[in-house]
């Protein structure tokens, strides 16, 4: 089904500064059991100067989530790649592929929730991972999904 998404990333370094980025998309949601859910959508992050892109370039993301309590896998396509997992008590390299070349970063202590919010005009899911990401910086990557003709994130 179609759906409103806000993205919000909020990253906090060893020196305590602490940054967040929203985005808002429209995509697919399903439930494809009865605990996972899957969303697709795509960003058009105009000719922003994005680390690892050419100044001036067009900077389009796909990316597909499948989401459950146990596990986050989250793909990424486009001007930037990347396959990330997400698995509270495992640690995940994953790698980030630019067009300059490509890095390796590690996942670790990681934290899953996930919850259905019920309103007067229907319903829409948060979903949350906080993480770690190098041994030493504090991530939240956090989705809120409103089915289209339900609340707006």
């Amino acid at each position: 089904m179609l759906a409103s998404i806000e993205i919000v990333s909020t990253q906090s370094g060893p020196d305590g500064e602490t940054g967040t980025i929203i985005r808002k998309a429209e995509g697919d949601f399903c439930l494809s059991s009865s605990d996972e859910f899957l969303l697709s959508y795509d960003e058009d992050l105009g000719e922003e100067d994005t680390e690892g892109t050419m100044p001036g370039e067009k900077v389009c993301l796909h990316t597909d989530a499948v989401m459950n309590r146990h596990m986050w896998r989250v793909t990424r396509s486009g001007a930037l790649e990347s396959d990330m997992m997400f698995i509270p008590g495992r640690s995940c390299d994953c790698e980030y592929r630019t067009p300059y070349g490509c890095v390796t970063l590690t996942i670790d202590d990681v934290h899953i929730t996930m919850q259905e919010q019920k309103t007067d005009n229907g319903h829409f899911y948060i979903f949350e991972a906080a993480y770690r990401l190098q041994k030493e910086q504090y991530c939240i990557m956090k989705y809120k999904v409103s089915p289209d003709g339900e609340e707006e994130p």
